[in-house]
């Protein structure tokens, strides 16, 4: 279920007049309810968030030390606030993006739930690290408060 409404999320694009969404999407995701809230921890192609002027240096590079920041509000705009989950049919409302990063494709961290989960929440990549910016991943941590702990 959470990768159809993932697939909707990605796939549901408002007209714009810029910077359309790329043609395939792969979004990897992995969900685990906890007391008290349920966590989403997913990793998107950054070039998914449209409409942000990812900061470049050199040829097209990402600039990671200004695009960092920049990564919880693309999370927000376009995953958190497209995301609909449900606990006993009812939406949750109250997401909360706990955690971001900038990764690259050659990090496989996204092997398990702890992985991802530790990744994301670690150390950002080093600001030296080259990257054309359409290459670049953005990892994210979604927690939504639920009753229930399963």
């Amino acid at each position: 279920m959470l990768a159809l409404g993932l697939t909707a999320f990605l796939a549901s694009a408002r007209p714009l007049d810029a910077h359309d969404i790329p043609s395939r999407v792969a979004v990897m995701a992995f969900v685990k309810a906890e007391p008290g809230r349920l966590r989403i921890v997913l990793r998107a192609p950054l070039e998914a968030m449209r409409d942000i002027n990812w900061p470049e240096k050199g040829l097209g590079y990402l600039d990671l030390t200004k695009a960092s920041p920049m990564a919880r509000d693309a999370a927000q705009l376009w995953i958190a606030d497209y995301l609909q989950v449900y606990e006993n049919g009812a939406l949750i409302a109250g997401v909360k993006v706990a955690a971001t990063r900038i990764s690259i494709p050659s990090e496989k961290t996204f092997g398990s739930y702890d992985a991802a989960l530790a990744a994301t929440t670690g150390a950002p990549v080093p600001a030296s690290v080259e990257i054309p910016w359409k290459q670049a991943l953005i990892d994210v941590v979604l927690d939504y408060p639920i009753t229930s702990d399963s």
